[in-house]
């Protein structure tokens, strides 16, 4: 299925740096939203800062992180409050826009109690997750995509999908196509095989001279039919070794997984530096103190990512076109 409209356009818009694609890719397969929102709603004294207030309440994530992000802190007289100025009235903490996180550590549950070392890693990295997507948007100009609620039933991946096929039109050479659900008895070398069957790839790219140039696997998650992968893998590794075969994901949990187990010959990720980020938090000890502000939670994600190797979309991109250049 073709990219929604809506959302081709604003790919269309976005800049052709910063951390556009990563945040409308995200955004329009939003996972399905995080109830510890609400914890970071946190009590604030009369005449503390966010940052008083946070040590105070000896949190592992940092309001700061969401007021670089262009989220607005009010106390119950309405006054702003941050890091520099403290509050007039005290009480619960308003955001502005509202604090809709997303969940993408599947292996801490939402019924975990509040206050446990698992529940405040999770809240940390999503909190820090939520802000930076939300200042890649604001830097982006392309305001909030994100669905009105959680994406029903098994789309998020066809999205991903129809999303990842929309990009690579969009940024390969002119002549290029990205193709999806392409039938394995279509590529050349597999055509008359036995063992083949119905088989489909998710993406193949051809190149302006009817030349196959990879085949990509595109999974939301990295968990997700793995054993489809397994079995599509094997005629094209057997019959047409010289094509290469690559994944295109968004796992936040197994990223260190994909990163050095996966079997295909590359992978990427959607948003390679946040990935970077979020590990970074669930590592460290005291991840407000260790990244007081974004800028230091970005330079950390990036860091992160270098050393475990994940690639981006620009970065694939970049390898496909190269490509066409070796016969």
């Amino acid at each position: 299925m073709p990219l929604d409209e809506q959302y081709a356009t604003i790919v269309d818009a976005l800049p052709s740096d910063g951390d556009g694609l990563a945040a409308v890719g995200l955004g329009i397969c939003w996972p399905n939203t995080s109830p510890f929102s609400a914890a970071t709603e946190i009590s604030i004294r009369a005449g503390e800062t966010l940052t008083e207030a946070a040590d105070r309440l000896k949190l592992r994530w940092s309001p700061r992180w969401l007021v670089d992000a262009g989220f607005v802190a009010t106390d119950k007289t309405g006054a702003v409050v941050s890091h520099r100025k403290p509050s007039i009235g005290g009480g619960p903490i308003t955001w502005s826009p509202d604090v809709r996180m997303c969940r993408v550590e599947d292996q801490v549950p939402n019924s975990t109690p509040a206050g446990s070392a698992r529940y405040e890693r999770r809240l940390a990295g999503e909190v820090a997750l939520l802000a930076l997507w939300h200042r890649a948007i604001e830097e982006s100009g392309v305001g909030d995509m994100r669905p009105s609620g959680d994406i029903v039933g098994n789309t998020r991946g066809a999205r991903f999908r129809d999303f990842l096929v929309y990009v690579l039109n969009a940024g390969l050479p002119q002549g290029w196509e990205a193709r999806h659900e392409v039938s394995l008895t279509s590529i050349r070398g597999l055509h008359m095989r036995r063992g083949v069957g119905g088989r489909k790839s998710d993406i193949v790219v051809i190149d302006d001279g009817g030349r196959l140039v990879a085949v990509i696997s595109s999974k939301w998650t990295w968990r997700s039919d793995r054993g489809t992968e397994a079995a599509q893998m094997v005629p094209l590794r057997q019959f047409r070794p010289d094509i290469p075969y690559t994944l295109v994901t968004a796992e936040f949990s197994r990223a260190k997984v994909v990163a050095r187990e996966s079997v295909e010959d590359r992978t990427y990720h959607l948003c390679p530096d946040w990935v970077g980020a979020w590990l970074a938090i669930g590592q460290s000890d005291e991840p407000r103190a260790e990244f007081p502000t974004l800028d230091d939670l970005v330079a950390q994600g990036r860091s992160v990512a270098d050393n475990l190797g994940l690639a981006g979309l620009p970065d694939l991109l970049r390898d496909l076109k190269e490509s066409g250049t070796i016969l």
